[in-house]
């Protein structure tokens, strides 16, 4: 019985640090999705974005970094081809990243449209 004891002891002892030694998952960074509709885009990279989901809706702004990337599905484009791709189709679904907790987005990307 003892012996019982001492090894259900240690496996508890050793789930433990196994636990201990794993990464721990943090959130890093903080998405929102959106229409192109409720999305506003700066003229130039570095401007201002903004997102409002209604008229009564809080606005939210966020920075625009000069190194943010740009998606339509899973192809990369420039700044001006996401920009013409979300003024043609105002329903598309958007995803805009930023880092967590800061106001700065770093990638958006937008859907391909249905192919009917």
């Amino acid at each position: 019985m003892k012996h019982i004891i001492v090894t259900a002891a240690a496996l508890v002892l050793m789930s433990s640090l196994i636990a201990q030694a794993r990464p721990a998952h943090a959130v890093i960074e903080d998405g929102r999705e959106v229409t192109a509709a409720m999305l506003t885009l700066p003229s130039a990279v570095d401007g201002t974005v903004a997102i409002q989901g209604c008229t009564a809706c809080k606005r939210v702004t966020l920075t625009l970094s000069r190194t943010a990337q740009f998606f339509i599905g899973r192809q990369e484009v420039t700044f001006a081809d996401l920009k013409r791709h979300l003024r043609d189709n105002p329903n598309s679904n958007v995803l805009v990243v930023s880092p967590i907790n800061q106001p700065v987005v770093s990638r958006i990307s937008a859907s391909v449209p249905d192919v009917k």
